[in-house]
């Protein structure tokens, strides 16, 4: 964890091939609560690049994945939950 708010949580860790940040922000409004993540990955040579190359599809799949069992965990332990866009 490299920094923490009251709203925001930014974690990452660092390797000789890429650098990776992942941020996960709680965004409320007067009527919803909504959960932000965002992923920034910084190649530090090709080796990085041929590492990530087949792991960036399953990447896109793994942040929805996981939003989903948070938000019927959430709905499973009876918290308000609104339904994603």
């Amino acid at each position: 964890v490299y920094a923490r708010t009251d709203d925001e949580i930014l974690m990452g860790g660092d390797d000789r091939h890429l650098n990776f940040r992942a941020s996960m922000l709680v965004q409320r409004e007067p009527d919803a609560t909504y959960a932000v993540f965002t992923t920034v990955v910084h190649y530090n040579n090709w080796l990085g690049r041929a590492y990530f190359l087949p792991v960036r599809p399953f990447h896109r799949l793994i942040i929805p994945a996981l939003l989903r069992r948070m938000h019927a965990g959430l709905a499973a332990a009876g918290a308000r939950t609104d339904e994603p866009a």
